[in-house]
């Protein structure tokens, strides 16, 4: 399948250019102001091109490891070391991205796809007044709360339209920061879910069987958890939880 590689490189990283531009996979490299992480790169090389000549688009970005167990409530999902990008780069795996294909050729519905650990569909309040703010700017209505959590998808390039006519400029997204900030940047996050399901579409995860995805083996996920939970902190802290009961805790050394 011919395809066309943009890769976006922070301005004055003569290093990374210079390592890019031996690489034939890459088509175009573009140059970009460090806004808005790796939201306003994406919306910058979307707004440059037209999307009638693609029939998917792609996003992925760099995605650093988590020093330690990280979970994100109420998910019974671990997302820390090099777990959450696993999760995200699962859809475009030589094992599955076939099946993710062909499930777009079959499935008119299907819009987006990510791995189900990655698919949030519970509503979070302190966005939805802004998410219902960049939809009406892009000309679409709420209808329900559903995107990828870390922005590694695949999608129909046709529903990226309504970004392009946001017409967002780079100016309007802060300077990244290393506290990665909750600001434009997340709220874009979500949009690109939300704007698919207010198009009619879905996202789905079509290549993790769905036994695997199902309501009991959430239900499941969560009771062992409960009956035996440990978890190691960023610090090194090592805690063991009975029953939600701490039995064991041991502190870093130092």
């Amino acid at each position: 399948m011919p395809y066309e590689c943009v890769v976006t490189v922070p301005e004055g990283r003569e290093d990374i250019l210079s390592e890019l531009k031996g690489d034939s996979r890459i088509s175009r490299i573009v140059e970009v102001e460090n806004r808005g992480y790796d939201i306003a790169p994406f919306v910058q090389v979307i707004n440059g091109v037209d999307l009638g000549r693609y029939s998917y688009v792609i996003k992925l970005h760099t995605k650093r490891d988590l020093p330690g167990d990280a979970y994100l409530k109420p998910l019974p999902f671990n997302y820390g070391y090099d777990y959450w990008r696993r999760y995200l780069l699962s859809f475009c795996s030589d094992e599955h991205f076939p099946c993710v294909l062909k499930a777009f050729e079959r499935r008119p519905e299907l819009g987006m796809v990510a791995d189900y650990r990655l698919i949030c569909r519970r509503p979070e309040r302190r966005f939805l007044q802004a998410e219902e703010g960049l939809l009406k700017r892009a000309g679409l209505e709420y209808k329900r709360y559903e995107y990828v959590m870390g922005s590694m998808f695949i999608c129909r390039a046709e529903l990226l339209k309504p970004l392009q006519r946001m017409n967002l400029s780079p100016a309007e997204f802060p300077l990244a920061d290393a506290a990665h900030s909750e600001n434009l940047a997340h709220e874009m996050e979500r949009f690109f879910g939300l704007s698919v399901i207010s198009q009619g579409y879905r996202i789905e995860d079509v290549f993790t069987a769905s036994w695997k995805q199902s309501g009991v083996m959430r239900a499941l996920r969560h009771l062992g958890q409960f009956l035996f939970f440990r978890k190691r902190g960023i610090d090194g802290r090592c805690v063991v939880k009975i029953c939600k009961i701490p039995v064991y805790h041991r502190r870093a050394r130092s």
